[in-house]
């Protein structure tokens, strides 16, 4: 007579999981405000800080891209004009 049905249970179930659920949701809710703000401004510092980084680095690499280059320039310059003048002087 005590029977409970297996459907019976899964409501009950269910009640206690939707009413968690809202409560749950409410104390995010209440205590999101002031988190998500904090959250936010850490976001953005840590963001420029390693934009920052990022920008210095990349201008050191490409310091060292343009002087290897520039030297390359010079040394092909020198090899073409010492082969103009070894070409001559056969």
């Amino acid at each position: 007579m005590n029977e409970q049905t297996p459907h019976s249970r899964d409501y009950g179930f269910l009640a206690g999981l939707l009413t968690g659920t809202v409560v749950g949701a409410g104390v995010a809710l209440w205590l999101t405000p002031s988190g998500t703000a904090e959250a936010r401004g850490r976001v953005t510092a840590s963001a420029r800080r390693l934009g920052d980084d990022l920008r210095s680095k990349t201008d050191g690499i490409r310091d060292q891209v343009a002087g290897a280059v520039a030297r390359g320039a010079h040394d092909l310059q020198q090899f073409v004009v010492a082969g103009k003048t070894d070409h001559r002087s056969l």
